[in-house]
């Protein structure tokens, strides 16, 4: 199984989540030191799981992963391997629009609530309650597997391209007509705290109702495509397989 790597981390310190750019950040400037964060990154999600920071190189980027000699919480959605493009189509195939909507619901207040979040508790969650697990058909047999997730204040890179994951965020949007259709524009905040185009997503015939000068949380099942530039488009499993607020 490919070792997962983290966006953000819970950091047992303030009890709060900190992105990986905070950790490169402090690396760069105190010469390699991160004695601040080292041994108090746990898992984003059960906030159990030690994680240790590997530095960026010239061929590679920073990131985080579990240290080997610890371990996820049992319901944490971390502890299965990840799903693939197929399994999790053949998955939302078999839901419906209010389904799908119910599932994006759900994961938003997971992803975006895990500071301080009441209504999630891992701890005490079956598996089948949290909504990154999915379960997946092998030989006739039932196995639970992870939708992957991927904040979009990250980078999009070209190494992502047709995975699908759960892109997630705080995002500002704008529609754009593009001939009888309409694309939704995704802005994240960059370092300096500016908004920056991202991404979009194609909407078809769909004209999104958008206050542009408001921010939303938006969670969105879909994959990465570049066949218009460097700048991806994320492409949707299904049609309503977006949610934001």
């Amino acid at each position: 199984m490919k070792r997962k790597q983290f966006d953000d981390f819970y950091f047992v310190k303030d009890g709060k989540i900190h992105t990986l750019d905070e950790v490169q950040d402090r690396y760069e400037k105190n010469n390699g030191d991160i004695s601040y964060f080292q041994g108090r990154m746990r898992c984003p999600e059960c906030k159990e799981a030690i994680l240790s920071f590997t530095r960026k190189t010239s061929s590679r980027r920073e990131y985080l992963s579990k240290e080997p000699s610890s371990s996820h919480l049992d319901n944490c959605s971390y502890k299965n391997d990840y799903a693939s493009k197929k399994q999790i189509i053949e998955y939302v195939e078999t839901m419906n629009d209010n389904q799908i909507q119910d599932k994006l619901k759900s994961a938003l207040n997971m992803l975006m609530n895990r500071d301080t979040s009441t209504d999630i508790n891992i701890n005490s969650q079956e598996q089948r309650d949290n909504p990154l697990i999915i379960k997946s058909s092998n030989v006739g047999n039932s196995i639970q597997r992870t939708i992957p997730r991927k904040s979009l204040s990250m980078w999009l890179d070209k190494e992502y391209e047709g995975k699908v994951f759960i892109f997630y965020g705080k995002v500002k949007l704008k529609v754009e007509p593009f001939k009888e259709f309409f694309r939704l524009l995704i802005y994240t905040k960059k370092r300096d705290k500016t908004w920056g185009y991202k991404t979009k997503v194609f909407r078809i015939r769909f004209k999104d109702k958008i206050d542009e000068n408001k921010e939303y949380d938006i969670a969105i099942l879909g994959y990465l495509d570049f066949s218009y530039g460097s700048t991806p488009e994320i492409k949707l499993v299904k049609y309503n397989s977006l949610l934001y607020r």
